[in-house]
């Protein structure tokens, strides 16, 4: 398979440097994004794991959208995926992979330039043959980040750095309010805590009152039987004399 140069993709694929951005490990210059129906929703969960031209079926996009991993299959894809058992095939089942082999140099003047784009990515082959390894399947959770890419292939990512800011912005809010409430609190315990000290205080006062009260409507009862009975004795005393002055 004839592998495009990175100004082909930087030209015509957008989201490719974000791609590069955020998963350096897995994209290297010949994956790109898949612009299928099917495509779309897997795009958005693993945006590294196309080739150029590849196809996702349904299945591995709902295997991917389920536990976070896709799997490319090249029997239910149709596409110019590349593996080590089908270069030939793929090379001639499409039209712009007409790469003749070095016996065939002389026939064809366009394979001067296919050989041309081969010697630019030599420097290359030893990072993509560890790197498609990984670009077959979903690996950390840049995968899953589905803020990268937007469903109309755009770039809408952004970066780690302003991530980890609005990260610790979030906390630094949060750790403010939870103060804020505490301190709110503590002042409402406060006030009930006195209110229940005032009636408390008040109850006290109003038994204190009542016993206060009872207290002098004793001694005014008291008073005023002392009263009475020294009035009987004095009228007892007028009717003894009166009495003793009859009979004298």
């Amino acid at each position: 398979m004839k592998k495009r140069r990175r100004e082909e993709f930087l030209s015509d694929k957008p989201g490719t440097n974000a791609g590069r951005k955020y998963c350096p490990l897995v994209f290297d210059d010949w994956l790109c994004w898949d612009y299928t129906p099917a495509g779309t929703i897997a795009r958005q969960q693993c945006p590294y794991q196309f080739k150029e031209g590849f196809s996702p079926d349904e299945e591995a996009v709902k295997t991917c959208m389920e536990d976070g991993t896709w799997y490319i299959n090249p029997e239910s894809n149709k596409g110019n995926y590349d593996n080590d058992d089908s270069d030939d095939d793929n090379d001639d089942d499409h039209d712009h992979d007409n790469v003749d082999d070095d016996d065939d140099d002389d026939d064809d003047d366009d394979n001067v330039d296919d050989d041309d784009d081969d010697d630019d990515d030599d420097d290359h082959d030893d990072d993509d043959d560890d790197d498609d390894d990984n670009a077959l399947k979903c690996i950390d959770s840049d995968c899953q980040d589905n803020s990268l890419i937007d469903s109309d292939g755009e770039d809408n990512a952004v970066g780690n750095d302003g991530e980890i800011m609005l990260s610790m912005v979030k906390v630094m809010v949060e750790i403010m309010l939870l103060s804020v409430i505490m301190k709110i609190g503590w002042i409402i315990l406060l006030m009930v805590s006195i209110v229940i000290v005032t009636i408390m205080l008040l109850m006290v006062m109003l038994r204190m009152i009542q016993l206060i009260v009872l207290i002098v409507i004793l001694r005014i009862t008291i008073f005023t039987v002392m009263i009475k009975i020294m009035q009987l004795m004095v009228m007892m005393h007028i009717m003894l004399l009166m009495v003793f002055m009859v009979l004298m």
